[in-house]
């Protein structure tokens, strides 16, 4: 059975569908469309809700922060010690620890841990052993 085909070539055919056939079919569609009256609404139907209700929302919103200032205010306070107490208590007492731990806890400075001659010892040892 042969197929008798009225473009001589894949890419005559594929021409004709890309320049012809689906724009017709996108236009049969928008008519289509049209017709049964289901195209997208306008812009201005789609947002007069957010136009009408914004305003008052606002203006709501902003009168009730204003009215409650004062709780706010003791909010933001406590936020603040909280934040305070993190640094210290997470942040800076262990590096605190940590730097005296190194120094093995003496306040003159001469009781570190690590000292010049056992970092040449260590390095004198390495470089023999390579």
């Amino acid at each position: 059975m042969e197929v008798v085909s009225a473009y001589p070539s894949l890419v005559e055919a594929l021409v004709h569908v890309s320049n012809d056939t689906l724009p017709e079919l996108d236009r049969s569609h928008r008519r289509m469309l049209k017709a049964n009256r289901l195209l997208r609404p306008r812009r201005w139907i789609l947002i007069w809700p957010k136009i009408v209700l914004f305003p008052p929302l606002v203006l709501y919103a902003c009168r009730s922060l204003y009215a409650s200032r004062a709780s706010l205010e003791d909010i933001a306070r406590e936020a603040l010690e909280t934040l305070k107490g993190f640094v210290r208590g997470w942040l800076l007492e262990p590096l605190r620890d940590v730097l005296m731990t190194i120094r093995s806890g003496s306040d003159d400075g001469t009781g570190m841990l690590v000292h010049k001659e056992g970092v040449l010892a260590d390095l004198e040892v390495s470089s023999i052993c390579d």
